[in-house]
């Protein structure tokens, strides 16, 4: 049976208009958005319009997954025993991920990829080798944060928790692959996994998908993802064989944030291509520092073992990277892309929706700078 239906009690009777059992508990659904109707609505009132908000999303997402009223109620209340609200966090920007968390993540989709399909077309089975974050917000985020209106870092950590490391990347590269990427960063970088504090920002997992409205403001300066990436220590962009967040204008803004602030943040390059998973550094590792600064025969080791340990990055990756139009990349919201472009061309907020010049010298520069770390990787081959 799926994981909904396991229980040796039954769930708690619900319908869409009371989508989880706290309500018949005696305890109101979290909903922090209802103070938008202002102060001259009564708390009835606002109580209202957030819980028919509330239902409109939740038959939302039960016909995408194809469940009726009763399955859909369960399916969230089971959501609220396995993964009970365990913090809350204000600023978006403090919601990062630890690898463990992640790996929590991908052992709970394994155990339950077999329930699951494709809720765009062509509604196909789903497997450990093409599940992404599309079917894992559709089927765990969403679902899972329906009930407390929440992100998902806040049913999984006790805590803030800073980003360390921010991820640039494409959310139809399949989960396994980007963490694979995040483990061999760790890995590389020195991180110990034991290391409790080490922590990535993934927006999917860090803003509360319910209240995107609130999360993507119109100035790009002022979301989440700026914040987060002001927070972190470096970018982390990891792609796929066909450099797909290259041709996203989310991931665009990302890395022109990570030139940009070059003093500040590094921009490491992950891919994971077949069963290799491969990492550009920006600049060498503590180990390598160590081994550059070594005395005698070991000085400068670290610039060879840091050559020895980029060889094997993919040619073909390499090569897309070199000719990077941050300025073409696509968003799925036209206004995200006109406002990106007028962002980078360092327009003023009032002049963020205007139409954005088709060229422009800060596209060029951002251009250049990107290309240049793939072209310095690629002097070995």
């Amino acid at each position: 049976k799926p994981f909904w239906l396991r229980q040796s009690r039954p769930a708690p009777a619900a319908c869409l208009l009371h989508p989880h059992p706290f309500v018949s508990a005696g305890r109101l659904p979290a909903v922090r958005d209802i103070s938008a109707m202002g102060c001259g609505a009564s708390a009835g009132q606002r109580y209202a319009v957030a819980l028919e908000r509330q239902r409109m999303r939740d038959a939302a997402m039960a016909k995408d997954l194809q469940m009726d009223e009763e399955t859909f109620s369960q399916y969230v209340a089971n959501f609220a025993k396995q993964f009970p609200r365990r913090c809350s966090i204000k600023k978006t920007e403090m919601r990062g991920i630890s690898l463990a968390q992640l790996r929590r993540i991908k052992a709970f989709v394994s155990s339950n990829i077999q329930d699951w399909f494709d809720t765009r077309a062509p509604y196909g089975p789903l497997s450990m080798d093409t599940v992404n974050l599309y079917h894992v917000n559709a089927w765990l985020i969403k679902p899972s944060t329906t009930a407390e209106n929440c992100a998902l870092v806040e049913l999984l950590a006790d805590a803030e928790q800073r980003p360390d490391w921010f991820c640039s990347h494409w959310w139809g590269e399949p989960i396994r692959d980007f963490i694979r990427c995040v483990a061999l960063h760790r890995e590389t970088r020195e991180l110990n996994e034991d290391e409790a504090g080490l922590i990535y920002w993934v927006c999917a997992h860090a803003n509360r998908q319910h209240m995107l409205d609130q999360e993507l403001v119109k100035d790009p300066s002022k979301t989440s993802f700026f914040k987060a990436m002001n927070l972190a220590r470096g970018v982390l962009l990891i792609l796929d064989a066909n450099c797909t967040p290259l041709t996203r204008i989310w991931c665009a803004y990302e890395e022109y944030t990570a030139l940009a602030k070059r003093s500040k943040l590094k921009l490491d390059i992950a891919t994971a291509t077949g069963s290799d998973t491969d990492l550009l550094t920006d600049g060498f590792t503590d180990a390598e520092e160590r081994l550059n600064n070594g005395e005698g025969s070991k000085q400068g080791q670290g610039q060879r073992l840091k050559m020895h340990r980029e060889f094997a990055f993919p040619l073909e990756v390499l090569r897309k990277g070199l000719r990077p139009a941050l300025h073409e990349a696509q968003a799925s919201v036209e206004e995200d892309r006109r406002r990106i472009l007028n962002a980078i061309a360092g327009k003023p907020t009032k002049q963020l929706d205007d139409i954005p010049a088709e060229m422009h010298e800060s596209y060029d520069r951002v251009n250049k700078s990107l290309a240049g770390l793939f072209a310095r990787a690629g002097l070995p081959k």
